[in-house]
């Protein structure tokens, strides 16, 4: 029998399974692929049936994925009965992230390409935007709510598009996916001073960048001596 096999792990597969049952008698011109006076049919390798989430199928190897390469409609002489197993070989697919600085700007490209099942661009810190007046919160799938992709310092964060394997994150989404950049006003401490004309008089206030900033003036009584 020979396995063309689909394997995820070391401990799963299935395969398609093929009876090497028929032989013919061997003679002197039929070259080396014989034992015990046999000769093995030579099979068309077969279009992938399986299916791998976040993969594309390549072509067949065997004995292992790094075995040697058969591809589709390729053939294959077994040399001897006991048959081989053919595995398949598997292409990460890629995806686009695009980043959208959502009022700020980027100074950086805007788009990358990103593998499924790999850690590339799990750290964005060279992609981080600025805004004047706001600090950045984080890269998410709306432009205002949505799911939070990254983190303010650029680090993918767990979830449906990142997932831990080990001590890093690899890409877990089977699609391309455009992100918005968060923003936070900033806070700001204004010290306001007007002055009597006998006294000078400051108010310490706190204001949202944007918003307008009320300031409370103390009503003081001008008395004088005579």
């Amino acid at each position: 029998t020979i396995n063309i096999s689909y394997s995820r792990s070391k401990s799963y597969y299935n395969q398609y399974n093929y009876d090497l049952s028929t032989r013919v008698e061997y003679g002197t011109s039929y070259g080396d692929n014989y034992e015990s006076g046999r000769r093995y049919p030579t099979l068309t390798l077969p279009s992938n049936g399986f299916t791998r989430t976040g993969y594309t199928f390549s072509t067949w190897a065997l004995g292992s994925a790094s075995g040697t390469r058969y591809a589709v409609n390729s053939t294959y002489t077994p040399t001897s009965g006991t048959g081989a197993t053919m595995y398949a070989v598997w292409d990460n697919n890629t995806y686009t992230l695009t980043f959208n600085a959502n009022g700020g700007q980027l100074t950086g490209d805007e788009t990358y390409t990103v593998k499924y099942d790999t850690g590339d661009y799990c750290f964005t810190q060279s992609i981080i935007p600025t805004r004047e007046g706001y600090a950045f919160a984080g890269w998410y799938t709306n432009a205002s709510g949505g799911e939070q992709v990254y983190d303010q310092s650029g680090i993918a964060v767990e979830g449906t598009y990142w997932v831990k394997n080990g001590n890093y994150y690899v890409w877990h989404y089977t699609g391309s996916v455009t992100l918005y950049a968060h923003w936070t006003a900033r806070t700001y401490n204004v010290t306001t001073g007007m002055s009597t004309g006998t006294e000078s008089i400051t108010v310490d206030s706190t204001g949202t960048y944007g918003q307008e900033l009320a300031i409370a003036w103390e009503a003081r009584a001008n008395t004088a001596q005579y």
